[in-house]
């Protein structure tokens, strides 16, 4: 049986209950009461929907570390992205904003990383880096390749882990 069936389950009980007591004439004195508990057990109701829409399998920030240095492994390695990555800020230089289908061609191994979405340029709290999403905003996470010919790291935070030289998981 899933949640939403046991979810229901509970709902129509407790409609039930509510109705049989409004049928026993009992409504009058205790319509207070059974509104508090009515409504409790409305918001009861609502945290079980919305928590039961969350995924079970989110990634936690070190199992994204190691789903990423086995996603950098399958493409050829930290050095030939990193190389890459070399090779993007030169041609396009920080700041760049969307790609046009064609740029990217040259770039193939960061395009096999995920989704390529811009160049951040730098900022008080972050070097300039290639920004790459992998899956989605629910189960993914963020690789962050920073410039490796700049001297600036991020700022430490439990939301991001160094899985190598400039190279970055934000989650």
């Amino acid at each position: 049986m899933n949640r939403f069936t046991i979810l229901v389950s509970f709902l129509l009980l407790n409609v039930a209950g509510i109705i049989s007591i409004h049928i026993k004439g009992l409504w009058g004195l205790w319509r207070r009461k059974i509104f508090l508990v009515a409504a409790l057990y409305f918001i009861i109701a609502i945290g079980l929907c919305i928590s039961s829409t969350r995924p079970w399998n989110e990634l936690s920030i070190d199992s994204a570390a190691i789903e990423a240095k086995t996603l950098f492994r399958d493409v050829g390695g930290f050095e030939k992205v990193r190389t890459e990555a070399i090779a993007m800020f030169n041609r396009f230089g920080p700041g760049k904003v969307g790609f046009e289908p064609g740029e990217m061609q040259d770039f193939s191994t960061i395009v096999s990383l995920g989704q390529v979405d811009c160049i951040v340029p730098e900022s008080s709290d972050f070097p300039a880096y290639i920004k790459v999403r992998v899956r989605n905003h629910v189960n993914g996470y963020t690789i962050m390749l920073s410039n490796p010919n700049s001297s600036k790291k991020p700022e430490k935070s439990p939301y991001l882990i160094e899985i190598s030289d400039a190279v970055y998981i934000i989650k």
